[in-house]
């Protein structure tokens, strides 16, 4: 793995205590980089895939947002959660971190988090197979942005503006898409990949995009309200 592993929102002891157990484990290999401000983590490469760890003290509304608007910024850098509070474990999941590190941390703990962060390195994009009349399509899940669903169809809409309309119930679909939580289901007739999100403005939401269309689609002020509970980590 990549030497750097930054450290975000610890204090001095907390980061002393965790480079002497890495450097004992790991022979100086990996290096762990403290991050003291906000603005330093304009430092970073956000093109690339670097390892940092958050610590939360408290989980708050504050911080659910930063981590919110955190992972829309650096969209491929591996998120690791440290905290002595376990609620936060449960949070860790729902935002798809790679890794939860209880404090104190132990150096079993510190050794299983860097073999999920090597392990998630290694693990091939996950696809899915989206099959039509006369062929199929195989795609990336994270290039989902939402799915549309009208009776016995349904449309998927991707990041490169492709929509693709399938000859199955929005049922079914969300059945195939079911092992990513970042995925969800609003009523009778959307599906969102709430990982591509990148603003939610009135009744309209904004996806990333992989081109210079913009990708984006209105929901229904119930079904914003919705939407805007789950991204703030409301609900589980």
């Amino acid at each position: 793995m990549k030497n750097d592993i930054y450290l975000f929102g610890f204090s001095v002891d907390i980061t002393e205590k965790l480079k002497l157990s890495v450097d004992a484990m790991f022979s100086g290999k990996i290096n762990l980089v403290r991050i003291n401000f906000l603005h330093e983590l304009r430092k970073i490469d956000f093109e690339k895939e670097n390892v940092i760890m958050i610590h939360i003290q408290e989980l708050n509304l504050e911080q659910r947002r930063f981590i919110w608007q955190f992972k829309i910024n650096y969209p491929k850098s591996i998120l690791v959660f440290c905290s002595k509070d376990y609620l936060v474990a449960n949070y860790s999941w729902q935002s798809q971190a790679v890794f939860f590190l209880p404090l104190p941390a132990s150096r079993r703990a510190i050794a299983l988090m860097i073999k999920k962060i090597e392990e998630s390195r290694k693990s091939p994009k996950q696809k899915i197979k989206l099959s039509y009349q006369g062929g199929f399509d195989l795609i990336d899940c994270d290039d989902i942005c939402y799915c549309e669903g009208d009776g016995n169809y349904t449309t998927v809409h991707l990041r490169n503006s492709k929509s693709i309309l399938l000859s199955k119930k929005l049922k079914f679909i969300f059945q195939k898409l079911s092992p990513f939580p970042e995925i969800i289901r609003l009523g009778k007739s959307y599906i969102v990949n709430t990982e591509n999100i990148i603003k939610v403005d009135d009744n309209l939401v904004y996806f990333k995009e992989q081109n210079t269309n913009n990708v984006k689609f209105q929901l229904s002020a119930i079904y914003i309200k919705r939407l805007k509970e789950h991204l703030l980590m409301f609900t589980s």
